[in-house]
């Protein structure tokens, strides 16, 4: 690099590789959002890759039980659960955010019914799909 080159504005070629790297390095963290691998703690962003799990296979993933604890109406109204797999607990927690605030308890539990009803038909409908799809193999 010639002082015309510095002069100029550019930058040594060494001192543009890193800023090209570290630019790479800054994106790649805002997409993934993490600082290391969660299976076996490797920090090199560079490494890093971006996966997406059901919440099933995250828990086995993480060594924890598929099954987790789904509270029907709620934590802040029952401590009453029921085991249900990771995916359909995923599933029925989502709905729930849809609820109406503040609603009598009578009502969260329609609400909280209706949702498995929701699910379980979609469920079936699926099955239902798929034994058909076979028939006609």
């Amino acid at each position: 690099m010639t002082d015309q080159d510095t002069a100029a504005g550019k930058l040594p070629e060494g001192i543009e590789v890193r800023l090209r790297q570290a630019g790479r390095r800054e994106r790649r963290w805002q997409k993934l959002k993490v600082s290391h691998c969660s299976a076996c703690g490797a920090t090199d962003i560079s490494i890093l890759q971006s996966i997406v799990v059901c919440a099933g296979c995250r828990s086995a993933i993480q060594g924890n039980s598929s099954i987790e604890n789904h509270h029907l109406l709620g934590r802040e109204y029952s401590s009453f659960s029921i085991p249900i797999p990771a995916n359909l607990h995923a599933i029925l927690s989502d709905k729930a955010l849809d609820h109406p605030r503040n609603i009598i308890i009578e009502l969260k539990v329609l609400y909280a019914f209706k949702d498995v009803l929701e699910v379980l038909y979609e469920l079936a409908l699926g099955d239902i799909e798929r034994l058909k799809s076979k028939d006609n193999d």
